[in-house]
């Protein structure tokens, strides 16, 4: 009787977990969506200077590659180079996506926006573009795994480019690298490239670099 109780039991804890008859899919214009809003999201708490909520949008690995044309990685390296941005009395960094894209399987997506940095003076000190990198947690959450300015294109010619990390969405139609630019051996910027297979072929859809200052 107690095994058969404990086998109900089990199967009544698999028909739980299992998904409902007929419960719609999550579709990738959603999930899409969901990185656009997450982008707001972040620049949100940007705007409001709370750190807590800024490092809430950073996955573990994350990198970002900013004005200095290094990589920050890892949350604490991340807050760290914000600092000014996160300042009560420091500039205001802001955004706005305007294009957000996700894989098919769901994990691995990217936005792109316009950008403008403002001074406490009021003055707009910078206007330009933005690159962001998100992979999907088990919560369903996107975090940011690479974030990159994009300034001019980079005249690769003279510089090398070394790649440090990639990704790989699991339904293998997104592909992501980034790295470090050197020339003559010296450091010379950061990089991101990301292409996504659609159609039958495949699509550039970031190639962003900020050279060092």
């Amino acid at each position: 009787m107690r095994v058969a109780a404990l086998a109900l039991l089990a199967l009544l804890a698999l028909a739980a977990c299992a998904p409902r008859a007929g419960a719609p899919p999550v579709r990738a214009a959603d999930l899409a969506g969901a990185i656009a809003d997450a982008d707001r999201s972040m620049a949100a708490a940007i705007a409001a200077r709370d750190e807590a909520a800024f490092r809430g949008h950073l996955e573990p690995d994350a990198a970002f590659g900013g004005g200095a044309g290094r990589w920050a990685e890892g949350p604490d390296a991340i807050v760290l180079a914000w600092r000014r941005f996160l300042a009560p009395d420091g500039p205001l960094l802001a955004w706005e996506p305007d294009v957000a894209w996700v894989s098919a399987s769901g994990d691995l997506g990217y936005s792109l926006g316009a950008a403008t940095l403002t001074g406490p003076d009021g003055v707009l000190r910078w206007r330009g573009r933005y690159a962001t990198l998100w992979r999907r947690g088990a919560d369903g959450r996107f975090r940011v795994l690479a974030d990159i300015g994009d300034e001019a294109p980079v005249l690769l010619d003279a510089l090398v480019p070394e790649t440090t990390r990639s990704y790989v969405s699991r339904a293998g139609d997104l592909e992501a690298r980034a790295g470090r630019l050197a020339r003559d051996g010296a450091h010379a910027g950061v990089w991101l490239k990301v292409r996504v297979r659609e159609g039958g072929g495949w699509r550039p859809a970031i190639d962003a670099a900020v050279l060092a200052r």
